[in-house]
């Protein structure tokens, strides 16, 4: 593959794949050795074209265990990007350019759910944990608050975001158990970690959420009731029909 920059990689698809193009980000065969050159190519969710956010900002291949790297730092037109150990450097690691992405820290937003065959209903915080209700500007004051978030700069990774209640404030959007639910920051690494979701341009627009500890995980409605899924995992949420939809989420103005 030859790109400018690693950002040009730009859109994350559910499958956990790359899509440059409208194709892939793939490791050509079965290659696994150090500086194999990568390409694009038709998108099949092969894992070959699986990657991996980690925690310190590089992509990793599972399959070959090794990180998109860019040559000895090079920046240049015509780079060609390849795999390597992982190493953590300048070289492997990928900051999401956030340009194309419909928020940044400090608004206020509200999240609905874009698939079809719903009223497209609003993310909010009820008794605890993280639903979809149909709640609109004509809606209770309560359920205006529930459904409005403060983006903040990531908790636990200033290059992703955490969604902070407008009331009760000081309250996260955080998952346990693979649920989302509300909880306070206390300041502990791992509320931190769940706390933080990665952003990227959905496959059919507006915003995928990706959780920051579970990298393969998505943040999904599924039955009114919000999850981080992998498309067929072993739990119900993670059913792959209608997968890219049901993760894939508008950003509003704020209800409140």
């Amino acid at each position: 593959m030859v790109a400018k920059r690693l950002d040009d990689v730009s859109i994350w698809r559910p499958d956990g794949s790359l899509s440059v193009n409208g194709r892939c980000l793939d490791v050509p065969g079965a290659a696994t050795g150090n500086g194999t050159p990568l390409q694009i190519w038709d998108c099949n969710g092969a894992p070959n074209q699986q990657w991996l956010r980690r925690p310190d900002g590089t992509l990793v291949n599972p399959r070959t265990g090794r990180c998109l790297d860019s040559p000895g730092g090079a920046t240049g037109n015509g780079t060609r990007l390849q795999i390597w150990d992982c190493n953590g450097s300048a070289a492997q690691r990928v900051t999401p350019t956030g340009a194309a992405l419909p928020f940044r820290a400090g608004d206020r937003v509200s999240l609905r759910v874009v698939s079809t065959g719903y009223p497209r209903p609003a993310l909010r915080h009820q008794n605890g944990v993280a639903a979809t209700s149909p709640i609109s500007t004509g809606s209770p004051q309560l359920d205006r608050s529930d459904a409005t978030f403060t983006v903040r700069a990531g908790l636990a990774d200033a290059s992703c975001f955490s969604f902070e209640a407008v009331a009760p404030t000081g309250n996260y959007l955080r998952h346990a158990d693979y649920r989302l639910r509300l909880a306070a920051d206390n300041g502990s690494a791992l509320l931190r970690a769940d706390a933080t979701f990665c952003a990227a341009t959905g496959e059919l627009g507006q915003v995928t959420l990706r959780s920051y500890n579970f990298p393969d995980r998505l943040v999904r409605h599924y039955a009114s009731q919000v999850y981080i899924a992998v498309s067929g995992g072993p739990q119900p949420f993670d059913a792959a029909a209608g997968f890219a939809a049901d993760t894939t989420w508008s950003v509003e103005p704020a209800l409140t």
